[in-house]
């Protein structure tokens, strides 16, 4: 716990998105038992089926849920806002489109997403990078 406490007086905060994913969770989970207070974003926090490994997970420690979505810049500030760390887990679903032009915009648009998330943190410099067809 030392090491996510800082200096002693407050837990070290860090935000995951994507916190219904598989890989999100893990890491929720194991920065909880390390004793940071985590932030997680999901697209519906009322989804109780969903979400409901969180609440188990809320008992490792402070976990709070906050609702983000890739496609709409500004979901991700509250969540990322006064965090000492950032993950940015989040990707975005497109699965099995019937026109190839709608992972072109969504990968493009989360691109987009995440620098937007990143001009919220602490970041000197923020690089977007593009790959193109």
């Amino acid at each position: 716990m030392a090491a996510a406490a800082g200096d002693g007086t407050r837990r070290k905060t860090a935000c995951v998105t994507g916190g219904s994913g598989y890989i999100a969770s893990a890491l929720v989970k194991m920065l909880l038992e390390k004793g940071y207070a985590v932030k997680t974003t999901v697209r519906n926090p009322d989804d109780g089926e969903k979400n409901a490994h969180l609440k188990t997970l809320a008992a490792l420690g402070p976990l709070e849920v906050f609702r983000a979505d890739l496609n709409e810049e500004g979901s991700f500030d509250d969540a990322v806002a006064g965090c000492d760390y950032a993950f940015l887990v989040a990707a975005p679903v497109a699965l099995m489109p019937k026109n190839p032009e709608v992972i072109k915009y969504t990968t493009t648009n989360s691109s987009l997403s995440v620098y937007f998330v990143l001009r919220v943190c602490a970041c000197v410099t923020v690089t977007v990078c593009e790959c193109a067809p």
